[in-house]
C-alpha cells in the first residue's frame, strides 16, 4: 500500500479526465453514468480500447526505463522489479494450485488484477 501512496499521485497526473481504467476511484459503472449522460447530451459515438493480452506482453527492461525517469528511489525501484519478476500461483483449474514464472523467465509481462504471492 505504501508504494501506491508514492506511485499513484505521480502517474495519475498523466492520464486524461476521460480515461477510467485502472485508477482511483473510478470503475466501469462510473465510465457507463459518464457515457450515458454524454448520450443524453447529444453526443453520438463512443469510442473504446482495450488491447487484448497488452499486461502480457509488457517488456520489464522498458518499463522500469520509464517508470525510472519518474521515480529516482532506488529501493523503490528495486522492489518494483521484484514485483515484476516473482512467482505467480494461479489455481490449477482441478483444486489445485501451480506456480508460474513466465514474466521472470521471459522478461516481460505484469499481473493484473490477481493476488501475487512470493515464493
Amino acid at each position: 500500500m505504501a508504494a501506491v501512496i508514492i506511485l499513484e499521485p505521480i502517474f495519475e497526473a498523466d492520464l486524461a479526465e476521460e480515461q477510467y481504467g485502472y485508477r482511483p476511484g473510478r470503475s466501469a459503472h462510473g465510465a457507463v453514468r459518464e457515457i450515458h449522460g454524454l448520450l443524453n447530451r447529444g453526443y453520438r459515438e463512443v469510442v473504446d480500447c482495450d488491447l487484448s493480452g497488452y499486461f502480457d506482453s509488457i517488456p520489464h527492461h522498458e518499463l522500469m526505463k520509464s517508470i525510472a525517469r519518474r521515480v529516482s528511489d532506488g529501493a523503490l525501484l528495486g522492489l518494483i522489479k521484484v514485483w515484476l519478476e516473482m512467482s505467480v500461483e494461479e489455481d490449477d483449474g482441478h483444486g489445485g494450485k501451480r506456480r508460474r514464472s513466465v514474466a521472470k523467465d521471459s522478461g516481460r509481462g505484469t499481473r493484473k488484477g490477481h493476488r501475487f504471492r512470493r515464493y
